[in-house]
């Protein structure tokens, strides 16, 4: 599991505000096993946001999801800034499903993601992952009819894709695969030159310029999102 503790300084007088706005923006956010947003009662300004998710890469996909880009935009001009930032390893807690705790003990040295890519030609898609972001297919067998298990694999990792059918015509708005790769700058210049197309450039995030973020659609027009959070800044040509 992953877990973030931080406090939040609001405008004055906007604090119960903005407290609206993150609770609104958390629902709906698929990996977030627990979302609290409490008042500092010894600072009328000052709110405390404590998550947990299975995974760092569920947190960083939340971030292009429609509610959490709204809730984003709408408090933007609500927040003064944020005074502390922590990054936690959960292990267990009241509240918690089961499923989730167990989890918590994750194999030594390798994690293991499993995301659903809708494609229309399965091919077609596998190819994209090793070409333009090498990753090495490692297994690749039948699931059910249409659709079939894709272990890719990049050192010190592995990510395993069920590969469903999809409809022609059918893009998504929230990321079906995110990765993280050690430089995300890098990685946007090859995959440009390659012709891939990003719906949006790297971008450090607002609240912790060191982590950068950028999106791409895959050959079957998925969403793909590319995280780093030891990125150099981008070099202009």
């Amino acid at each position: 599991m992953y877990g973030i503790i931080v406090k939040i300084k609001a405008v004055p007088g906007q604090r119960d505000a903005l407290a609206d706005i993150l609770i609104e923006g958390s629902r709906g956010m698929p990996g977030c096993l627990s979302y609290v947003v409490a008042r500092d009662p010894a600072d009328a300004d000052a709110l405390w946001v404590t998550e947990v998710w299975d995974s760092p890469e569920s947190h960083r996909a939340s971030l292009s999801a429609p509610s959490v880009r709204q809730a984003i935009e709408r408090g933007r001009d609500l927040i003064a800034g944020f005074e502390q930032r922590f990054e936690t390893e959960p292990v267990a807690g009241h509240g918690l499903a089961p499923s989730a705790q167990a989890a918590a003990s994750p194999v030594s040295g390798m994690h293991v993601r499993f995301s659903e890519l809708p494609a229309v030609d399965q091919d077609r898609a596998v190819r994209f992952y090793t070409e333009n972001l090498g990753l090495r297919v490692a297994e690749d067998r039948p699931y059910q009819e249409g659709w079939r298990w894709i272990l890719l694999e990049i050192p010190g990792a592995q990510t395993m894709l069920r590969l469903s059918p999809k409809a022609a015509g059918s893009p998504s708005d929230v990321p079906a695969l995110v990765l993280t790769v050690d430089d995300v700058y890098a990685r946007y210049r090859e995959m440009k030159v390659k012709g891939v197309v990003f719906t949006q450039e790297p971008t450090p995030a607002f609240w912790n310029p060191q982590e950068v973020f950028a999106v791409l659609r895959d050959s079957e027009d998925n969403l793909v999102m590319l995280g780093s959070e030891t990125s150099p800044p981008l070099k202009k040509p």
